[in-house]
């Protein structure tokens, strides 16, 4: 790692430099190369993808995964919906959590054990990624493209706004956990995370890295620690 800068710095300055070339890419070729005709596109077609999205994902992990063995890991556990099914990849690069699906069929994948994170710490994670099934952010995701492309005919502000909401996702996200768990739980959960990830290479690739739309850990603590601090008492 480069002196000075944290991994979370290293990938903010690769993504500033991805925006100033497709800002520039967009402003030398804005009235030919950068133009959609998505508003020529009919309905279904807005409302196809934004489902075929989620339900790829959902699909995909019920193909190509197993569900975990951990009995103590099961919904009810967490006072949460029944319906919701837990998936297992042993072999990913880091222990994480990931939804799938829709509200509807949802799932949860969980990567490796996670073993190093305590039980509320597991609560704090699960009800995170709950909220990105509860509010459709996948399908969100999907639209806000698609109309920002049919409307404006740009994917420079097509992509802009698609990491916008992107970006509010995960905060409201950490928010709705915060409503099952204490700010310290939360905050020690997203470090522990932090400090075993490896192999997110492609984080750092110009252009690219555009896809990953988390925000930095560090800006997520900040912005939990700015709510835990407004949180009026008794």
């Amino acid at each position: 790692m480069i002196s000075g800068l944290s991994r979370d710095r290293l990938i903010a300055l690769s993504r500033l430099s991805s925006w100033t070339v497709i800002l520039l890419w967009w402003w030398n070729t804005r009235e030919t190369s950068t133009r959609f005709h998505l508003n020529d596109s009919p309905l279904w077609f807005y409302l196809a993808l934004p489902l075929l999205g989620p339900y790829s994902q959902w699909l995909w992990t019920r193909l190509t995964t197993s569900v975990y063995p951990d009995p103590t890991w099961a919904p009810h556990a967490f006072g949460s919906d029944t319906r919701v099914q837990l998936y297992h990849r042993p072999r990913a690069s880091h222990p994480n959590m990931h939804a799938r699906g829709t509200i509807w069929h949802p799932v949860v994948l969980i990567d490796q054990n996670l073993d190093h994170l305590t039980e509320a710490e597991r609560h704090a994670l699960f009800w995170h990624e709950w909220a990105h099934l509860k509010y459709w952010d996948l399908s969100c995701n999907i639209l806000i493209f698609l109309c920002t492309a049919g409307l404006t005919h740009h994917m420079f502000l097509s992509v802009l706004a698609l990491r916008a909401y992107s970006r509010f996702t995960e905060f409201r996200a950490d928010r709705e956990s915060l409503t099952h768990t204490e700010s310290d739980v939360l905050i020690s959960t997203l470090q522990r995370l932090d400090s075993t990830r490896h192999g997110d290479w492609l984080e750092y690739l110009p252009i690219i890295n555009l896809i990953f739309t988390h925000p930095s850990t560090e800006s997520r603590i900040r912005a939990i620690q700015q709510q835990h601090a407004h949180i009026p008492t008794l």
